[in-house]
């Protein structure tokens, strides 16, 4: 009886501590941030541009195969680089067909940042 009784009472503490890691999980924080449509590949292959990057990004470049497949971020004005989620590349990919622009990939994105990391809720060209 007493064997049993401290199988259950341990089953409640795991139950409970496992319950609680899953809750404290990190989820990043809400932002809305404002910057330039760039891709990882660029990003990483034009460092010396960075400055300027953004604005001499070209749509044919944001669509060229291996560009698409390095996925996109946002660079905003201090050329930090956050990199979007799985879904946010499709959102991406989405707007940038949609649009005839060219160049000067301004854009106001919102989702919840977690490190470098941007899970997108939203994305559309600044105005």
């Amino acid at each position: 009886m007493h064997s049993m009784r401290t199988c259950l009472v341990l089953s409640m503490v795991l139950f409970a501590t496992s319950a609680l890691m899953s809750t404290s999980k990190p989820t990043g924080k809400k932002v809305t941030l404002h910057g330039y449509l760039v891709d990882i590949a660029c990003v990483l292959e034009r460092k010396s541009e960075s400055e300027h990057l953004g604005q001499i990004h070209t749509k044919k470049c944001l669509q060229m195969p291996a560009c698409e497949r390095s996925g996109y971020a946002v660079m905003d004005s201090q050329n930090n680089v956050y990199k979007f989620d799985a879904p946010g590349n499709e959102i991406a990919k989405k707007l940038i067909s949609a649009t005839d622009k060219d160049k000067d990939w301004r854009i106001v994105v919102s989702g919840k940042l977690l490190g470098d990391q941007l899970t997108v809720a939203k994305l559309q060209i600044q105005k």
